[in-house]
């Protein structure tokens, strides 16, 4: 009879605690996918944007060129992103995609590679001038803003052109999680590229590489993927720069400053 009741009060205590999980899961998980706060945010304010690929001008994108930055700059963008593709001569040149390249260069060439020199002498959309990393960083010398560096992420390639000066003016896109490792050991600021599976990869970088991912760069098709982003910056205190097609970025203006704490733009002008 004893033995019943002792085992009768076990089983109310684990209801009861399986109820209480229950409850604080739930507790949790309205924290943790609740909208953001309401304040409105000044979306003409430049430091909740990067010019993606250095910037649209006149129309154009993904140009990576002199003139593209340069207009970012005058433009208050604070952040500039350029896309980087290794030379034959192994140089660090400014290209978003080399097939586009050829394209925007009026070239008939379908080689996959491209050196310096060859690439200095030709002409984006008959008016743009090509940019090297070692001519982004002189800019910077010059002018005051930020530099994201895109689809080159290995720190063995990036040390023989940036300086430590330097280092600390840029992030860099990690296209994996060691060269995320690497690139915070020689002295990065590197954001992890997270498209897929946000909430498993970065668990798994938090648990089982012991390591807090304080920047990702991500995208979402639906508006039920900014819950999994809520969750990442609610539950991790992580920051997210926010990748999205063209024709997109207009839509956004509520999560920025929200989910969302910089937002890569080809063509968002701002007001004077």
């Amino acid at each position: 009879m004893r033995q019943d009741i002792k085992n009768s009060k076990k089983k109310k205590l684990l209801f009861l605690s399986l109820i209480m999980s229950l409850i604080i899961l739930m507790c949790m998980a309205i924290y943790v996918t609740r909208p953001m706060n309401d304040i409105k945010y000044d979306l003409n304010n430049t430091k909740y944007y990067i010019a993606h690929a250095g910037g649209g001008i006149d129309g154009f994108i993904y140009t990576n060129s002199k003139e593209a930055v340069l207009n970012s700059i005058g433009n208050g963008f604070k952040y500039i992103e350029l896309d980087l593709f290794l030379s034959q001569d192994e140089n660090l040149l400014c290209i978003h995609d080399i097939y586009e390249f050829n394209k925007m260069t009026d070239t008939k060439d379908t080689s996959l590679s491209i050196n310096t020199e060859e690439f200095k002498s030709r002409v984006i959309y008959k008016k743009y001038t090509p940019l090297t990393l070692t001519e982004v960083l002189q800019i910077q010398n010059k002018y005051s803003f930020i530099i994201v560096i895109d689809k080159i992420s290995k720190p063995k390639i990036l040390n023989k052109f940036i300086t430590p000066a330097n280092k600390g003016k840029m992030y860099v896109e990690a296209l994996s999680g060691n060269d995320y490792y690497e690139l915070l050991t020689n002295g990065y600021k590197p954001m992890l590229a997270l498209y897929e599976h946000k909430i498993i990869r970065y668990l798994y970088h938090l648990i089982i590489k012991r390591h807090r991912i304080k920047w990702i760069v991500t995208s979402a098709e639906r508006e039920e993927d900014f819950y999994t982003l809520r969750f990442l910056k609610r539950l991790f205190g992580v920051k997210i720069a926010f990748f999205a097609p063209q024709d997109h970025q207009y839509s956004l203006n509520k999560h920025i400053g929200n989910e969302i704490d910089l937002l890569y733009t080809d063509s968002i002008h701002f007001k004077e």
